[in-house]
């Protein structure tokens, strides 16, 4: 089989009660700006965001979102021939 990688969208600790830990952690260091700037470019849905971080007017959640979007990328490891607990709605 070939595995997916799959991202959890959505509040981090609530998907991480649900799911566990991500599997794959990657480190984007060398990319983050150019991660950064390619979202800019998607201006009618990001511009907003960015100008909250920009003025440094944020609240926890643009905190925390920030944060994400530069600390690194994080995968879960799926089956696609597989049912998942969450799929199946075991918590």
């Amino acid at each position: 089989w070939g595995a997916l990688l799959a991202v959890a969208v959505g509040d981090r600790e609530a998907n991480e009660q649900l799911l566990g830990e991500p599997h794959i952690h990657s480190d984007i260091s060398g990319t983050v700006d150019r991660k950064i700037a390619a979202l800019r470019v998607h201006r009618s849905q990001t511009e907003a965001m960015f100008a909250a971080w920009e003025s440094g007017e944020m609240d926890d959640q643009q905190r925390a979102f920030e944060e994400r979007m530069r600390g690194g990328e994080r995968y879960y490891l799926l089956d696609p021939d597989a049912v998942t607990d969450y799929e199946r709605g075991i918590r």
